[in-house]
């Protein structure tokens, strides 16, 4: 199946116009509000405390997993509920992590996870980081790391989502996943400019190329100026590739940025 360039190409990249947070207390020095504390299994396997072992600087620290060295088999998690913005780009997740274990070098029995899941479905969007207590460092109280994870969420725009600290432990020693420090960064981006382009496959020298329905070939998205999305995947298998940069008017109806980073697969 063919395709050909039927008018010229406008190139223009979608832009960062601001960079925002989106979560509220992210230190928990205000205490526990909005964030939620849940236990699912065993005794206090998630909190929110002051005074004892929070990050250098700090005063207040969430946790999950075995509160004191005598709980065991815990199941929780600590959570907020945020807004993605109606021109959400990509979120910068950073926050310090202290962990605490009893168990043995390498064992990584008990876990921790950092998650994006649905709201109100509570249904599992995206697992951002996964450790356990491999993940000890030094093993001492307030010896926190910093961690950071990078999500696109653009396809979830004016949707509420859950940030959520999970950990579940076994039944033999103790470890406890302390959280400091939290902070969400949005990019919101500009929408792209009008495109001159009806639906095809262009390439640098502006010739007809072919559309493939290759499964092997790389998959995208194009992203539209009213914020909306549409993907090319295996569930649709016409692929585009070697699809550069640029402004497209989309089966004549929608005027769309294909943007060269979002390619994967």
């Amino acid at each position: 199946m063919w395709l050909f360039l039927i008018a010229c190409v406008l190139y223009s990249y979608r832009t960062i116009a601001a960079t925002v947070p989106v979560l509220v207390n992210g230190d928990f020095e205000q205490g526990t509000d909005p964030w939620r504390a849940n236990t699912l299994q065993g005794t206090s396997a998630a909190g929110i405390l002051s005074g004892e072992y929070p990050a250098p600087d700090s005063t207040v620290y969430a946790y999950v997993g075995d509160r004191t060295p005598d709980h065991k088999s815990a199941e929780g998690s600590v959570f907020q509920v945020f807004t993605v913005p109606a021109n959400a780009g990509k979120a910068r997740l950073h926050f310090q992590l202290n962990v605490v274990t009893l168990e043995p070098a390498g064992a990584g029995v008990d876990a921790f996870s950092v998650n994006f899941r649905s709201y109100p479905q509570d249904k599992l969007i995206k697992q951002l980081l996964s450790l356990s207590d491999s993940d000890r460092g030094d093993n001492q109280d307030r010896a926190y790391k910093e961690y950071q994870a990078v999500f696109d969420l653009g396809p979830y725009r004016n949707q509420q989502i859950i940030l959520q600290f999970y950990a579940i432990t076994d039944g033999d020693r103790a470890t406890i996943f302390r959280v400091d420090n939290v902070m969400l960064e949005v990019d919101l981006v500009t929408p792209p400019e009008s495109g001159e382009l009806e639906v095809g496959l262009v390439n640098q020298n502006e010739t007809s190329a072919p559309v493939s329905d290759n499964l092997d070939s790389p998959r995208f998205r194009l992203y539209f100026a009213d914020d909306s999305y549409r993907t090319r995947d295996d569930e649709n298998p016409t692929v585009f590739r070697d699809l550069p940069p640029g402004d497209y008017l989309v089966e004549g109806h929608h005027t769309g940025t294909f943007l060269g980073e979002e390619f994967w697969g």
